[in-house]
């Protein structure tokens, strides 16, 4: 016996993400011996667009879901589907009801909201992996490419800063400064204003270094944790920042989040106008 296909129309004003999300889901509850098929009709702009996926639906055995936010484009389908006499379901209705119940006043009816908040969403993780490329300086090009560049002896929190960093968004990449580090003409040539140096107090460091070394049972007295060695590389630091003519943190006794305060502050306010 030839299976009838049943149609599932999946209607937006917006891109359709939400609708078909929750068609899918729907969906895969249902024996798959019977055929779905999800029929898309999405960015519909006006009501004549409406008007033909309504006239389509009604040759075939079918029902609709939507998430039209647009005012005028939700009466228009609402009333067509009734005249059609077609099983349809507001996919958005029932939680914006509630929720605007709940707050005392209506939602803002805007099409595509939840499409920049997935857009949000991926910037974000695109960032992270940019941060985890582009840590401790293991490809110099990503300095051309990130927002902001990090400088730093080894326990600055270049690492930590730049994941924080890259959860809110911005793209970022650092560089230990190890004593004699050729700085990569990468560095030379990006904006000054991308970059960012870390400096700290050399009692704050020698304390981080040696409990570093501590915990992978290191000798204590090791030159990495040495006051002399340490001095010379904050130093030497100090006079590439200078050259560089780039903005400078101190992070000691600062909490990343403070830290990433500044560096944030810093960039928003060399963006031109």
């Amino acid at each position: 016996m030839i299976s009838v296909p049943k149609y599932v129309f999946l209607l937006s004003d917006s891109l359709g993400e939400t609708v078909t999300r929750v068609a899918r889901a729907a969906t895969t509850q249902f024996d798959k011996n019977e055929e779905i098929v999800l029929s898309n009709h999405f960015n519909i702009q006006d009501t004549h667009r409406i008007d033909e996926v309504i006239a389509e639906a009604r040759q075939v055995d079918c029902c609709l879901m939507y998430t039209m936010v647009e005012k005028e484009l939700h009466r228009h389908l609402c009333n067509a589907i009734t005249e059609a006499g077609l099983p349809g379901y507001d996919i958005m209705e029932p939680a914006l009801s509630m929720i605007s119940h709940l707050l005392g006043h209506e939602p803002s009816y805007r099409p595509g909201l939840t499409h920049q908040l997935d857009a949000s969403y991926f910037e974000r993780i695109e960032a992270i992996e940019f941060a985890v490329k582009y840590d401790d300086g293991k490809f110099p090009q990503g300095f051309l490419l990130a927002d902001i560049i990090l400088l730093g002896v080894s326990r600055t929190s270049k690492t930590p800063l730049s994941m924080y960093l890259a959860n809110r968004g911005y793209k970022v990449a650092n560089l230990p400064l190890i004593g004699g580090t050729v700085i990569p003409p990468e560095i030379e040539q990006a904006p000054r204003e991308r970059i960012i140096g870390l400096s700290i107090d050399a009692e704050i460091l020698i304390q981080v270094r040696q409990e570093r070394l501590r915990d992978l049972h290191l000798p204590a007295d090791a030159i990495y944790a040495q006051r002399s060695h340490i001095e010379n590389e904050l130093l030497q630091a100090q006079q590439l920042f200078e050259r560089l003519g780039c903005k400078v943190i101190d992070v000691s006794y600062k909490a990343i989040e403070e830290t990433a305060s500044r560096v944030i502050a810093h960039i928003s306010a060399s963006k031109p106008i």
